[in-house]
């Protein structure tokens, strides 16, 4: 499923600090939203709020659940101190493969 090697990219992308490769995944009108933060649409604000949120952090993906234009993935994510969070993203995939929405989660009971 392509949605599924986007959002693998996703990660390897904003782990790399290569802006221009996460907005290539993201839909123009993408919407994103991370805790504490406020909820964003577009390409340019979408791959601006997840950089900031991530910074220079690394994810490391645990599981991926796919049906239909619904995606859910599962991992760790440490963040530039070295502090590590379970994390949930949800996606759901427009109908030529990017991703449309994302949000995410993080397991409140690390912290």
């Amino acid at each position: 499923m392509v949605g599924v090697e986007h959002a693998r990219l996703l990660y390897l992308y904003l782990d790399r600090g290569d802006q221009d490769g996460c907005a290539s995944l993201l839909d123009e009108h993408v919407h994103v939203r991370f805790p504490g933060m406020s909820a964003v649409r577009g390409r340019e604000g979408g791959v601006a709020l997840a950089a900031g949120a991530c910074g220079t952090g690394r994810h490391r993906v645990r599981g991926v659940i796919a049906e239909g234009v619904d995606m859910a993935v599962t991992g760790v994510f440490q963040d530039g101190n070295e502090a590590e969070k379970d994390f949930v993203d949800i996606f759901t995939i427009s109908d030529c493969g990017l991703l449309i929405s994302w949000r995410r989660f993080y397991d409140a009971s690390r912290e």
